[in-house]
This record gives C-alpha cells, sequence and structure tokens, in this order.
C-alpha cells in the first residue's frame, strides 16, 4: 500500500470510529492559521564561512519570504478535529555582480503541500498531525555575470510529495469565538520525481530533464515556530 492511500485510510478509519456508535454530530467547525515572515542575509559567495580576504568585495545576499499553514475541519465532543491541512512558503534571495568578482543571484524557492489531519483539542492546547500526500517544491536561480551574461538561469522542481506534519501548540481567547498564540510545527517530507531546466544561452539543453524518478529522493524538513490565529464556530 502507497503512503499516500495508507494516509487517506488511516484518517478514514479515524472518522468511522468518530462516527460509529456514538452521537457525533459536529459541535464545532475549526480553523487555524499559522504563518511567520522569513528572513536571509549572508555573503558566501567565495566561502562557506562567509566573507574574504582578499578582492574584490563580497555583497550580502537577502531575501524576505513568508511561512503559512493551515488546518480545517469540524471538531467532535469538543475535542477531536478531523479535518484537512495546507502548507505554503516562498523565499527569494538576491545580490547585485561585482566587477572582478561574483555574479549577481535572483532565486526563489516555492513549496506547497496538503493532506488530511487529524487533531486533539484541550482548553488552549492543540496537537495536530497531518498526513501530506500531496507536495511540490520549486526552485528558480538566475545567475548574471557583471557584464549582463546571463550565466545561468536554472529550474528545478521536485513533485509527488509525501510526508507528514506535527503541530503542537497553546493559545489564549480573543474572544468566544477567536484565539491566538504561538504554534512549534515539524514537517518532513521527500519528492520522488524532479524536472530540471537552464535556459541561459550559454546552458546545454542536454542536460535538461523532464520527470525523472529518484533513486534517492530529495528532502525537505524544518522546524519552525508560528504565530497562530483559530477561530472555531
Amino acid at each position: 500500500m502507497s503512503f499516500s492511500k495508507l494516509n487517506l485510510t488511516v484518517t478514514a478509519s479515524l472518522l468511522m470510529m468518530a462516527l460509529g456508535g456514538h452521537s457525533a454530530s459536529a459541535e464545532t467547525f475549526y480553523l487555524q492559521v499559522s504563518g511567520a515572515p522569513l528572513l536571509n542575509v549572508s555573503n558566501k559567495s567565495v566561502s562557506n564561512g562567509g566573507g574574504s580576504f582578499t578582492p574584490p568585495a563580497v555583497l550580502e545576499e537577502s531575501g524576505l519570504g513568508y511561512d503559512f499553514r493551515g488546518t480545517i475541519g469540524p471538531v467532535f465532543w469538543n475535542k477531536l478535529l478531523i479535518g484537512f491541512g495546507f502548507n505554503s512558503s516562498s523565499i527569494s534571495s538576491g545580490r547585485d555582480a561585482v566587477d572582478g568578482g561574483a555574479s549577481s543571484i535572483d532565486a526563489m524557492t516555492k513549496a506547497m503541500s496538503y493532506g488530511p489531519a487529524i487533531g486533539f483539542l484541550s482548553g488552549g492546547f492543540h496537537i495536530i498531525g497531518t498526513g501530506i500526500v500531496a507536495g511540490k517544491q520549486e526552485i528558480t536561480d538566475r545567475r548574471v555575470a557583471f557584464d549582463g551574461t546571463v550565466e545561468g538561469d536554472f529550474t528545478w522542481k521536485n513533485q509527488v510529495g509525501l510526508g507528514y506534519q506535527i503541530d503542537i501548540g497553546y493559545s489564549i481567547a480573543l474572544s468566544r469565538a477567536v484565539k491566538i498564540g504561538p504554534s512549534l510545527v515539524y514537517r518532513k517530507l521527500n519528492y520522488k520525481r524532479q524536472s530540471f531546466s537552464n535556459t541561459s544561452p550559454l546552458a546545454d539543453p542536454s542536460f535538461d530533464y523532464t520527470d525523472q524518478w529518484f533513486d534517492t529522493r530529495a528532502v525537505e524538513g524544518s522546524l519552525t515556530p508560528l504565530i497562530s490565529v483559530i477561530i472555531a464556530l
């Protein structure tokens, strides 16, 4: 049985357990939106340790982005959440070219994933697990020399992402229906397939490929503190 079918089977079984043998009409409709801004700053074009001991100058590479997580679904007995989770993130990175030194960078990493979710709620505490059954990631990286030559214009697309996410947090009430508080979210998934292209005039198109299946899968994971807003109706 595939990982995605297993996730769906487990979620369906839990839903049947929740509904079977009891009067289990949903008492609350739950919506949780979590997010945080992202920032990166470095100057590692010459060395992974950063900086340089000789000219030319090493310019800072910086970028902004966001990390967004959402969960929605009915709550049974005021404790059991059975719903759907969605994740989206994006972060950029860029720097100018240096005369006689490193080329410019204009890069972006975007990711999206979703899957069935099940959680336990008690007072302001929540723990929610999401089985990721579909995920994708796109990485773009454009390099331009000081004289304007496009040295590389790369795009990687990772697809068929499978994995899981665990969200633990605590919130305080702002009103009867709205709460806010911190969450700590661990997420890990792997991608089964990848496409690659380089559209630079200097590139050899024979190195491009489409929908290649991995022997060793690409892996992505993070442990991220977020601010959550919860609406329970």
